[in-house]
């Protein structure tokens, strides 16, 4: 795990994928949708940095 996934809030959207999937065992369906919100919302914390950390490298 990396200390960066804590501080942009992951840990609490793998607290609300455990919650939905106690609540809804049987939904398969609603384990994807949340899935996917939490896919989009990491790329969302993800994007900038590595997208900068890239054009710095590439930069020298």
């Amino acid at each position: 795990m990396q200390p960066q996934a804590f501080e942009h809030g992951e840990y609490g959207i793998w607290r609300l994928l455990l919650e939905v999937r106690e609540m809804q065992p049987q939904s398969s369906a609603g384990m994807v949708k949340v899935f996917v919100v939490w896919r989009n919302l990491r790329n969302q914390f993800w994007r900038r940095p590595l997208l900068r950390n890239e054009s710095e490298w590439h930069t020298g």
